[in-house]
């Protein structure tokens, strides 16, 4: 039986009620998205696909040394961001501005480790983010809609970083659910 996996790191739960009142605005003036359920909220460093599930023991395996000598590191967010763009996107996301080199860092120890067991390479368009919403069309975004003051709080924040997480993705018509599979820790202080 195949699983749809990523690797991500968590977003704490004081740090997603941050972001979520930032853009409450936007959720209630914006139809065209389908937001992100907060306790969803997390930073993909790579997704996996169907993969098997005699595989997960072995993807543990390979990524347990090089988390283990990762050292932690903290991450602070900038303003919006979207995919192709702001003003018309698919995705609309939150960046990383601090810690953004670590997890640049991150991922490609993660697919140096990954390619060797057999996954293939993957683009080396890998922007840090945090997915909010997702739209089926072109959706636009309010910006003067978004509460600068929550932005500017949420810009101060940083959450600490200590390990990486193998998540499953359920597909559901609610929305996806993300299950912890496992927790690779990185390096103790």
């Amino acid at each position: 039986m195949k699983r749809r996996l990523f690797l991500g790191l968590e977003i704490d739960p004081d740090f997603q009620n941050i972001i979520f009142s930032a853009v409450a605005a936007l959720k209630s003036k914006t139809t065209s998205f389908r937001w992100v359920q907060k306790e969803n909220l997390h930073l993909t460093i790579r997704f996996l696909g169907g993969i098997e599930e005699s595989k997960i023991d072995k993807i543990r395996e390979v990524l347990a040394g090089p988390m283990a000598s990762f050292t932690p590191f903290s991450i602070g967010f900038s303003e919006l961001g979207g995919f192709p763009n702001l003003k018309k996107c698919r995705v609309l996301w939150i960046g990383v501005e601090k810690g953004n080199e670590a997890c640049l860092q991150l991922k490609k120890i993660s697919d140096d480790s990954l390619i060797r067991f057999g996954f293939p390479k993957e683009p080396e368009n890998f922007i840090p983010h945090v997915t909010l919403a997702r739209s089926k069309t072109n959706g636009e975004v309010f910006l003067d809609l978004l509460d600068r003051q929550i932005f500017t709080e949420m810009k101060k924040s940083q959450i600490l970083i200590k390990k990486m997480t193998l998540f499953q993705s359920e597909l559901k018509p609610s929305g996806a659910l993300h299950t912890n599979l496992f927790d690779l820790h990185f390096k103790a202080a």
